[in-house]
């Protein structure tokens, strides 16, 4: 604590000024606690960021915190310890290179789409999830989803609305669209008069 005027004081973790009356209240408090513990977190990421052992996954950004690339969230003791943490980070040392897959089914380990799934244009890779991404329901994909009722119907209109956008695109307008544009020749007409 620094004194920055007579009866206050300036808390450097907390960042604020307190009345010397509320000194004892404020150091005791659950959030200067929190705010102390942040600030020892972030030095002891600082230091193993220097020493050099800090793993591939894990950033320590400009602030002093830790975040985790594998689950894309804030590294908090909390968020290591979770399951969905731990199995990533096993999977990701299992399968180097590739962000892990969140489940281990055939269709998740295995990269190329399933040939009868149908058209591969309805679908996304997601590598960090480890499965495909329906882009006609916008649902994550597998073999229970593509039997589906909902699907068949959403993936046949998506399919012929991109094969539309895929056959128009690339043509000019019909000749009878061109001959009836005129080029506006004079003054634009008045506009109406009020009602």
């Amino acid at each position: 604590l620094q004194q920055t005027r007579p009866g206050i004081w300036r808390c450097p973790h907390c960042t604020r000024d307190i009345d010397h009356g509320q000194l004892a209240n404020h150091l005791s408090s659950q959030k200067h606690q929190r705010y102390i513990a942040w600030a020892a977190e972030q030095r002891q990421w600082q230091d193993k960021l220097q020493r050099g052992e800090v793993p591939d996954w894990l950033e320590v950004r400009a602030d002093g915190s830790a975040y985790c690339t594998l689950c894309y969230a804030h590294a908090t003791p909390e968020h290591l310890g979770s399951m969905r943490h731990q199995l990533r980070e096993q999977r990701s040392a299992e399968w180097p290179g590739e962000s892990a897959p969140a489940t281990s089914t055939p269709q998740a380990v295995n990269s190329a789409l399933p040939s009868a799934w149908g058209d591969p244009r309805l679908y996304e890779r997601k590598p960090m999830e480890g499965t495909f991404w329906c882009k006609a329901c916008w649902k994550y994909a597998d073999e229970n989803h593509v039997v589906t009722e909902r699907h068949q119907s959403r993936s046949a209109w998506f399919i012929q609305e991109l094969d539309a956008d895929l056959s128009s695109a690339h043509q000019p307008p019909p000749a009878e669209v061109n001959a009836q544009v005129q080029p506006r020749t004079g003054p634009p007409p008045p506009p109406p008069p009020p009602p």
